[in-house]
């Protein structure tokens, strides 16, 4: 029996397995049964692999040796079959009669199932390393009361970051992943910055947890506002023609506010109601300010959009309402919004007619 360390990527190999055996032994032909995402996965070993010894690899690419048998207690890789949905974490298994097999699914079974995780479908998106930290950090969010909508073992892709969206325009308070000791792809990054989502990350799991939850608290208030005060200005701005500093990552440009405030954190979209990106920094001549005002020319950092592909040279830009926030401005505080602040409401209204979004007031 063994444990499964990580699983990763090899040069010329495929997906591979790096594995603890702490009892018995393994043979290059031997078939397996491993904890997988989706339940046990049986499989036949292609190799054994073992790093040579320093003073025998002449070649980096030419690292790992092959032996027929490996005892317990030793460390090696393993490549073989169908390891893409392999937990880090889980366990392994050698099996080699029917009996055995099936008796080894039902331990993995067993041992899947006794990380129980109660999902729903208004709650946070977390992702792990390996069971043992995906079952730690399940824990403390239970303590917290913190719903869960989705909890697994693996890297942060670009599904995970559609699937928070949707949730987000329902729910802002849980447009949010947990990461743990995980990676976000690069397309899941930039997605994340278009759609304004929140990626929490760090070493230590209470500390995560404790940001989410100071985070989203700040956000329900926000989302919950009804005075004038607080709430989001409607707001819109243009590109200033050739001032470009940095085409993306962040994309940094020239903008003149034409009403309303822009401020850090604030939401682009299109007049196609296509989100663009998330204001990362505004800048004022010489200095970083919270928010711009009406009639200012500042430049901005915008994570998430190309200048020339989502952004154009002259293109008008607004700042995304939640559909709560436009309802109380149209209902209760239209009288009181500066004619600049009413006509980019009336603007913003059209195009999310236009683009048929249910979600906004007065659109159906």
């Amino acid at each position: 029996r063994g444990v499964i360390l990580e699983v990763k990527e090899e040069v010329g190999m495929g997906t591979t397995i790096d594995v603890i055996l702490f009892a018995g032994s393994i043979s290059h032909k031997d078939t397996i049964v491993i904890s997988g995402k989706n339940g046990p996965i049986k499989t036949k070993i292609r190799s054994l692999l073992q790093p040579k010894p320093l003073d025998e690899m002449r070649d980096p690419r030419d690292k790992f040796e092959s032996p027929t048998t490996i005892w317990a207690a030793s460390g090696l890789k393993i490549s073989a079959p169908k390891l893409d949905e392999a937990v880090s974490g889980g366990a392994l298994y050698i099996a080699n009669s029917p009996a055995e097999i099936e008796e080894a699914k039902q331990q993995i079974q067993q041992e899947l199932s006794s990380l129980q995780i109660s999902t729903s479908d208004e709650g946070i998106l977390v992702r792990t390393d390996t069971l043992g930290s995906l079952e730690a950090l399940i824990s403390l969010m239970k303590e917290k009361g913190i719903p869960i909508r989705s909890a697994d073992v693996g890297d942060v892709a670009r599904r995970d970051i559609v699937d928070v969206s949707i949730i987000a325009q329902k729910f802002p308070e849980y447009g949010a992943i947990l990461a743990f000791n995980v990676k976000i792809k690069e397309d899941a990054q930039e997605l994340a910055f278009i759609e304004g989502l929140e990626i929490f990350q760090d070493p230590i799991i209470y500390r995560l947890i404790d940001e989410f939850v100071e985070w989203s608290g700040e956000i329900k208030r926000k989302t919950d506002a009804e005075s004038l005060a607080d709430l989001p200005r409607p707001t819109k701005i243009i590109h200033l023609p050739q001032f470009v500093f940095k085409r993306n990552k962040p994309m940094v440009i020239g903008v003149k506010i034409e009403g309303g405030e822009l401020k850090p954190k604030d939401v682009l979209i299109n007049e196609k109601n296509q989100r663009v990106g998330t204001i990362h920094q505004i800048k004022y001549q010489n200095d970083f300010i919270k928010r711009a005002r009406i009639g200012q020319e500042v430049s901005i950092a915008v994570r998430g959009p190309t200048f020339g592909r989502q952004v154009k040279e002259g293109q008008i830009l607004y700042v995304d309402l939640r559909a709560n926030h436009a309802l109380t401005l149209m209902t209760k505080y239209m009288e009181e919004l500066n004619p600049s602040e009413r006509d980019i409401l009336t603007e913003m209204e059209k195009i999310k007619k236009a683009s048929g979004i249910k979600f906004w007031p007065f659109t159906d």
